[in-house]
This record gives structure tokens, sequence and C-alpha cells, in this order.
């Protein structure tokens, strides 16, 4: 859900961000985390 939300939709990219998580040489902020998927 995270990596979809910052990459728009993007299937590809949230492909690469997921990789990059689970790989741990990319960690978004913990606010991003908290607030990813709920309504604005």
């Amino acid at each position: 859900m995270v990596a979809l939300t910052l990459a728009q939709g993007d299937e590809t990219l949230a492909t690469q961000l997921t990789d990059e998580m689970l790989s741990g040489r990319f960690q978004p902020a913990t606010p991003t985390f908290l607030n990813c998927g709920k309504q604005q």
C-alpha cells in the first residue's frame, strides 16, 4: 500500500520501491507509513 501510494499508482515504480524497502535501502518516514491509505 505504501509503495503504491508513493508511486501514485505506477505499478512498475511501486514494485521497485517495494524491492528497495525489503532490501533495507529505502525507508520512508514513519508518518508516511501511518498516513498511507487513509482518506485525507
